[in-house]
C-alpha cells in the first residue's frame, strides 16, 4: 500500500535507507563497546579499606571458608577465597554433581537445607549435620575459628533457625545473625519499620488474625477503588507464599475467607497488601560492616521478570537526588533495626522496592538478609567485588567512605546489564495449569535434567559466571525440581544502555548450549524486544507473553507441518508420479524447520523404499558419472534417492551411480529445486552445495 502518494519505488528506497540506518546504528553502539572495553578493564575490588573497625563486634581473620551451598554462588565464592588465599570446604548433598575442589579442598556432606516438612521437626537433618560438621573438623585439625560459613542464596541463607543452631555452636559465617535476619525476613515487622521512613509500604492491613479482620480490610479497599490486593507469606520470598485476588471479583470475598482460613490453620504470619499494578521494581545495595557504619552500591533495575523470578536486570534508571534520598531513609532504618535489636545489622543486605514511574513514589517491598543472585550488576557498575568485601567485613575490616565508594563508581561509569541462564524448558498451557493447581505457584518453566556441554565465547566486555561444574561438561539433574534451574549469569557492560544491550545480546547469542534446553532464546527475545530496548518496560509488560503465544504457535505450526510432510512422504512412496515440487518444497524445506538441507536431514526426512540390493532390481533406472573423487557424504546425501553404485571395482575417478526409476521424479524435482537445471536434460550439471560436477546419462540396463 502506497502512502501520502508516494511511488513505489520511493517507498522501497526509504525502507532501503532505513535499514542502512539501523545498521550503521548497530555498528555505532558496537564501537561505543569497544571503547568501554578500553576504559574498564579493571578488575573489581573489596568495598572495605586495609583498616580495621573499633569496638566490640571485631573478629578475628579465617583461613577456611565453608561453603554451604552449589551450582553458581557456590563456584564464585570458591573463586574469590582461592584469589585471597583462602582453602574451601564444601558442603555436598550427596545427590547433586560433586564440585570441582583445588588441592587442599575438603567436601562435607550434608543437606543444603531442610524440607518443608522437616523445618518445623526438631531433628532437622541439615541441623543435626552442624554436630557432624564439628567433629569433621576436629578429624581434619582445623581450628573452630579459622572457618566461616558462607550461606549464598536460596536455601537456608535466610533461615534464622539455621543460623541460631551456627550461633549456638559458635560457627562463624558470613551475614546477619539470627535476630536480625528472623526479624526483618518478617514482612511484617519489615513494612512497620519502613512506614516510619520516607520509603513506605503500600497500603497493608497488617498482620492478619482473625478472618473479619481481612474482610474489613478488603472493604476498604473496594470502596477506595483499589484494583487488586495480594496475601502475602510474612516469611515467603522468591514470588512464593502470595495470592493475588482482583477486588472487582465476584467470588473475591469467598477467596479471602477459604485462604485466610486455610493460612490462619498452617499458622502461617501474613498480611494482605495493597497490588501496585504498574512499577519498576528498584533494588538498593547495602553493605553495613562490623562497626555499623552503613554503605551503598549501584542501584539495580529487576523489574524484567518471568513466572515471579528475575531474568534481566540492569543498573537503574533514576536520578541522583532520588538515590540520595533512598540513601538517606534505607539509613534511617537500619538505624530502628539497631535500636530494635540494640545490635547493629552486619553485612551485606538488599533493599527492594517498586516505583512507579508516573507518580515518582517508592513502595517498600522487603529486605533480603543476604547477598543477592544479582549483585554483579551493581559490582560492575561500582567496581564492587561484593564476595570479597563480604569476607573483609567478617574479618572486620571498616568499608571505605561513600564518597570514595561513589568516586570509584564514577570513574567506572557507563551501563551494566545481567541475563540469568537457566536450563529449562517452557511449558506448554496444559502443563502450567497443571502446576499451577498442584504447586499453588505460577511456575511457568520446566528444569531438565542430562548431559550439558557449554562453550563459552570470549567477548572482553562481557563476563561470564557459571556453575564450573557444567563448564566441566558434568550431568545436571534439575529435572525432579530438586535444585533451581539457573547454571550461570552473562553480565555485560557499554557507554550507555543501549551499547550494553547490543554487547549482552550478542554475547548471548555466541553463548553456546548442547544437550538440554535452555532460556537462551527467551532472553535474546526480550533484548530484541522493541518495548525493552526503549526502557518503556514495566511489571506488565508484556514481553514475555509475547514469547510464550509465539512459542505455542510455533509448536501449532510445526504439528501441521508435520502431517503435511507425512501426506507427501506417503505421496513419495505410493504415488511418485503425482509427486509435484511443493511436495518436495514440503519435504524438505519445513516453513519452521530449524533443520538446514543436510545430508542427515535429507536421509531422515526420506524413507527408502527398500535396500541398495532391491533397488538394483528395477528393470530401468539413470546413471550418474562423476569425475571427480567420490566422497562419503557425497554417497550419503544421494543415498536418500535410493542412488546406489553401479560397479564397486571401477577406476577411482569414474564412479557411476544408479538411480532406481521409481525415485527419478523426486530427484529431478530435487536437483532443480538446488540447481535450477534438469539432470536429465543437460550433459553437464553443478550440485552447487557439494561443488561436484556430473554427467548424466539414460539406460535401460
Amino acid at each position: 500500500m502506497l502512502l501520502n502518494g508516494t511511488s513505489e519505488a520511493e517507498q522501497g528506497k526509504t525502507v532501503y535507507l532505513e535499514k542502512i540506518c539501523e545498521i550503521s546504528s548497530r555498528l555505532v553502539i558496537g564501537i561505543n563497546s569497544i571503547f568501554v572495553r578500553k576504559m574498564n578493564d579493571k578488575p573489581l575490588l573489596s568495598a572495605c579499606e586495609n583498616k580495621l573497625v573499633e569496638g566490640k563486634y571485631l573478629q578475628e581473620d579465617f583461613q577456611y571458608v565453608l561453603i554451604w551451598n552449589r551450582g553458581v554462588i557456590a563456584s564464585m565464592v570458591a573463586e574469590q577465597a582461592y584469589e585471597v588465599g583462602k582453602k574451601v570446604i564444601f558442603v555436598h548433598d550427596g545427590k547433586d554433581a560433586r564440585p570441582d575442589r583445588s588441592d587442599g579442598d575438603l567436601i562435607f556432606t550434608a543437606p543444603y537445607s531442610a524440607t518443608p516438612e522437616q523445618k518445623g521437626r526438631g531433628d532437622r537433618p541439615d541441623i543435626t549435620a552442624l554436630d557432624q560438621l564439628l567433629l569433621f573438623l576436629k578429624n581434619h585439625n582445623i581450628p573452630l575459628d579459622q572457618i566461616v560459613l558462607h550461606p549464598g542464596y536460596g536455601f537456608n541463607s535466610e533461615d534464622p533457625v539455621f543460623f541460631e543452631a551456627l550461633e549456638k555452636r559458635e560457627i562463624r559465617f558470613l551475614g546477619a545473625g539470627s535476630k536480625h535476619i528472623d526479624f526483618i525476613g518478617n514482612k511484617v515487622n519489615a513494612n512497620k519499620i519502613a512506614a516510619q521512613t520516607s520509603i513506605k509500604p503500600p497500603g497493608s492491613s497488617g498482620r492478619i488474625e482473625t478472618v473479619n479482620q481481612a474482610l474489613t480490610f478488603f472493604q476498604l479497599c473496594h470502596k477506595d477503588g483499589i484494583q487488586k490486593i495480594v496475601l502475602k507469606d510474612a516469611y515467603g520470598g522468591g514470588g512464593s507464599g502470595q495470592k493475588l485476588i482482583a477486588v472487582d471479583d465476584p467470588q473475591a470475598e469467598n477467596i479471602i475467607v477459604q485462604t485466610v482460613n486455610e493460612w490462619l490453620d498452617k499458622g502461617t504470619t501474613f498480611s494482605i497488601d495493597q497490588w501496585i499494578e504498574k512499577s519498576r521494581h528498584i533494588e538498593m545495595q547495602v553493605m553495613v560492616d562490623q562497626g555499623g557504619n552503613v554503605r551503598f552500591g549501584s542501584p539495580r533495575d529487576c523489574t524484567m521478570q518471568r513466572a515471579k523470578q528475575k531474568i534481566i536486570e540492569e543498573t537503574a534508571s533514576i536520578t541522583l537526588s532520588q538515590e540520595l534520598q533512598l540513601r538517606e531513609s534505607i539509613q534511617d532504618y537500619f538505624k530502628m533495626v539497631e535500636e530494635k535489636l540494640e545490635k547493629p545489622y552486619v553485612g551485606l543486605a538488599t533493599f527492594e522496592m517498586l516505583y512507579e514511574p508516573d507518580t515518582g513514589n517508592f513502595n517498600f517491598l522487603e529486605v533480603n538478609t543476604r547477598i543477592q543472585v544479582e549483585h554483579p550488576v551493581s559490582g560492575h557498575q561500582g567496581g564492587i567485588q561484593f564476595i570479597r568485601t563480604q569476607f573483609d567485613i567478617a574479618s572486620g575490616q571498616r568499608l571505605h567512605d561513600q564518597e570514595k565508594l561513589d568516586r570509584r563508581r564514577d570513574k567506572v561509569g557507563g551501563h551494566t546489564i545481567e541475563a540469568r541462564i537457566c536450563l529449562e524448558e517452557v511449558l506448554e498451557t496444559g502443563m502450567i495449569q497443571f502446576v499451577k493447581e498442584m504447586l499453588h505457584k505460577d511456575a511457568l518453566t520446566l528444569g531438565v535434567s542430562g548431559k550439558v556441554a557449554i562453550r563459552l565465547p570470549e567477548r572482553a566486555n562481557s563476563t561470564f559466571y557459571f556453575d564450573n561444574r557444567i563448564i566441566r561438561d558434568r550431568e545436571v539433574a534439575n529435572g525432579q525440581g530438586r535444585y533451581d534451574t539457573m547454571v550461570g549469569q552473562v553480565v555485560s557492560r557499554g557507554v550507555d544502555r543501549k551499547s550494553a544491550i547490543f554487547e549482552l545480546e550478542m554475547a548471548v547469542k555466541s553463548l553456546q548450549i548442547k544437550g538440554v534446553s535452555s532460556n537462551i532464546e527467551l532472553v535474546a527475545t526480550i533484548l530484541d524486544d522493541p518495548e525493552f530496548r526503549d526502557d518503556r518496560h514495566s511489571s506488565r509488560s508484556s514481553v514475555v507473553d509475547r514469547f510464550m503465544e509465539k512459542k505455542i504457535a510455533e509448536k501449532d505450526l510445526l504439528e501441521e507441518n508435520k502431517k503435511k510432510r507425512q501426506i507427501a512422504l506417503n505421496k513419495f512412496k505410493d504415488e511418485p508420479e503425482q509427486v509435484g515440487i511443493a511436495d518436495l518444497v514440503r519435504v524438505i524445506d519445513l516453513p519452521l524447520a530449524p533443520c538446514r538441507t543436510t545430508v542427515k536431514n535429507i536421509i531422515d526426512f526420506f524413507t527408502p523404499p527398500g535396500s541398495a540390493f532391491q533397488a538394483k532390481s528395477f528393470e530401468k533406472r539413470y546413471f550418474l558419472v562423476e569425475t571427480s573423487l567420490v566422497n562419503r557424504d557425497l554417497f550419503r546425501f544421494l543415498s536418500c534417492f535410493q542412488v546406489t553404485s553401479a560397479d564397486a571395482y571401477i577406476a577411482s575417478d569414474i564412479k557411476l551411480f544408479a538411480i532406481p526409476t521409481c525415485m527419478e521424479n523426486p530427484f529431478r524435482l530435487f536437483w532443480q529445486y538446488y540447481t535450477g537445471e534438469n539432470p536429465f536434460e543437460v550433459k553437464q550439471c553443478l550440485l552447487r552445495s557439494q561443488n561436484l560436477q556430473f554427467f548424466c546419462m539414460k539406460t535401460n540396463n
